[in-house]
């Protein structure tokens, strides 16, 4: 029988993983996830400062359904998107204004790369946490930092 696990327990794992890093830069301003009852874009807008580097994890896309290969397990592929916001306010990250947001976007981004795809953090049934950096979305009062994760692993089934 297969080693299986689900999509909520890697999404949980992702996030203890994640809220576990102390960021290269800024480290007393820790990554914490966004409230639930609303989408980032809008809450990070309102809350200002408040939201730097909080982050919400959605699923995007089944990218596939494979054969069935056994009754009991099927391997899934599905893409899940973290976006981590940044308050568009460059006095907050250093001296050098824009340039030291950019920075501080792209380290944390190669962390949380490094961090998701590591197979140390991996659950058992799970094979594979792809992390493809997207860019970054610039609306006026936040920037938001966008991960592409393409997941694999396998899940119970019963086949009757």
């Amino acid at each position: 029988m297969a080693t299986t696990t689900t999509y909520a327990a890697i999404r949980d794992q992702i996030h203890t993983v994640i809220e576990a890093l102390t960021p290269a830069v800024l480290p007393g301003q820790k990554f914490r996830r966004a409230p639930r009852h609303v989408r980032l874009d809008e809450w990070a807008q309102k809350t200002g400062n408040a939201s730097l580097r909080r982050f919400e994890f959605t699923r995007d896309a089944l990218v596939s359904d494979p054969l069935v290969m056994d009754p009991t397990a099927v391997e899934r592929n599905e893409t899940s998107i973290l976006l981590v916001a940044y308050p568009f306010d460059p006095a907050l990250y250093g001296r050098d204004d824009r340039d030291d947001m950019e920075t501080v976007i792209r380290r944390d981004a190669r962390q949380l790369r490094d961090a998701i795809f590591s197979s140390g953090n991996y659950l058992a049934g799970q094979s594979a946490a792809f992390v493809t950096l997207e860019p970054t979305r610039r609306e006026a009062s936040v920037w938001l930092s966008a991960l592409r994760i393409d997941l694999i692993y396998t899940e119970a089934q019963t086949l009757t």
